[in-house]
């Protein structure tokens, strides 16, 4: 019987139109207590459930109508070892006294092992009570998963994303997080799981993927709307949002006029930057040489490097630095300082009194990298990984992911989107190279940091 159930559950795609938000709330927790019921064989659930004109149409093309279902379950023994019924993807239609509901059924047995189905049913509403009268259904491909994202970080920065296609898509994404450089390094091993879509930050994390050979091109649907500074010419990744690293200083103090002025502070014993070859430091040096020649960034780096105040940890150490006078003026990425100006923690609002972000002359061109987004290759549910970067691309969710990280979407300042607090009083001027080119010029920066 447990088979039948399951056959019963199978459903199609149906379109319509959305409903008032108290119906379609009600036909979800009718649903959910439905497939509850179908765990446990509940006979009064499925009586409750069905509409007595029923036409049902499993995946195995076999139609029949309520009475079948509740001579079955009448014939069923109890199965303590049976499949758990859920449902995600879930869509509700309402349109007037019909509603659509469209979902993908996970049955998971004992072993925890989930088999997936698509699911459509048609319900009718009298006197207050939904009934389904139509049900058809399908088993889902085997490769039907959950989309899978690999992201350098978790929480506030990816499931806002993520909750947002879901609902829009009723497509299954899940992600998992790995750190700093650990994407790069683990697509690089060639393990035998490959992410579906990757989210890094910097361009020269993403070229890297691209000239190893680990990603596929871009739909072209996600980057046709891009300005190719943002993006790689070939198309194998574009950024979603932009970044700009430049100084955190006092705001009475105007020493730092530009990159130019920060190896004299360094001389001095008064300037701060995170130790070595971060991929945030390799972008500055390329940027830098990019400006003022590979001879001039290589002085710089020489100089500075040799000279920074000696701050252990990354560019929020460096700003605690400023704040507490070990030294003047740091260099860091914008969003560590905007962040904590905003922040619940006392102690990081008050680290941040008196501190400034940006060069006393805010015409100044600040140096810009991404937050960006790749398809690996390799990966099994690409039309699918297309749909999904195609939409992290566009402008909705670029505005998500900006105000989850303290970043600026693309388009920025030229189209108006929300930001996060502080940001829109932030006045900066990003300067070429954009990040787009920036990888011509990785082989300057990171010649300096070789052994």
């Amino acid at each position: 019987m447990r088979a039948l159930i399951t056959c019963m559950l199978l459903l199609l795609a149906w379109p319509g139109v959305a409903g008032t938000a108290e119906d379609e709330a009600a036909l979800r927790g009718l649903l959910d207590k439905f497939l509850a019921g179908a765990t446990a064989n509940d006979r009064a659930v499925h009586q409750r459930f069905w509409s007595e004109d029923l036409v049902y149409t499993s995946a195995a093309g076999m139609r029949f109508g309520k009475a079948e279902i509740m001579a079955g379950l009448d014939e069923a023994e109890p199965d303590p070892d049976g499949p758990v019924y859920t449902a995600d993807q879930v869509q509700v239609r309402v349109l007037g006294e019909t509603a659509v509901i469209t979902f993908r059924l996970v049955a998971t047995d004992a072993a925890g092992e989930a088999t997936y189905f698509f699911n459509t049913g048609v319900f009718r509403r009298r006197e207050d009570t939904w009934q389904a009268f139509t049900w058809q259904a399908t088993r889902a491909p085997e490769n039907n998963k959950p989309l899978l994202v690999w992201s350098y970080r978790g929480g506030a920065v990816i499931e806002p994303l993520l909750d947002a296609f879901r609902e829009q898509t009723g497509l299954a994404v899940e992600y998992r997080v790995l750190g700093g450089d650990s994407i790069v390094e683990a697509l690089l091993e060639d393990g035998l799981e490959v992410p579906d879509l990757v989210l890094v930050v910097d361009a020269l994390r993403l070229d890297t993927l691209k000239q190893a050979g680990k990603l596929r091109p871009l739909p072209e649907a996600a980057i046709a709307d891009i300005d190719p500074k943002w993006r790689d010419a070939e198309g194998y990744w574009t950024g979603i949002s932009w970044r700009a690293r430049s100084v955190v200083r006092r705001a009475d103090d105007t020493r730092a006029t530009d990159a130019d002025a920060l190896p004299e502070l360094a001389r001095a014993g008064e300037f701060c930057v995170r130790e070595g070859a971060h991929v945030y430091n390799r972008g500055w040096l390329a940027w830098l040489a990019a400006n003022a020649g590979e001879p001039a960034a290589t002085e710089w780096a020489e100089t500075v490097f040799t000279h920074r105040v000696d701050v252990d940890g990354g560019d929020r150490d460096q700003i605690r630095a400023v704040a507490d006078g070990r030294c003047s003026v740091a260099l860091v990425n914008h969003y560590y300082l905007m962040r904590w100006a905003v922040s619940d923690d006392s102690e990081q609002q008050a680290i941040t009194e008196g501190l400034v972000f940006g060069w006393p002359d805010p015409a100044t061109p600040v140096a810009v990298n991404v937050s960006g987004i790749a398809l690996p290759a390799g990966s099994r549910q690409t039309e699918a990984a297309d749909r999904l970067a195609t939409w992290m691309a566009g402008p909705e969710a670029q505005a998500i992911y900006a105000a989850s990280v303290f970043e600026f979407p693309l388009g920025w300042p030229a189209e108006y989107h929300p930001l996060a607090p502080g940001l829109r009083e932030l006045t900066l001027t990003p300067g070429p190279p954009w990040p787009a080119s920036l990888p011509t010029y990785r082989e300057a920066a990171e010649s300096f940091f070789e052994p």
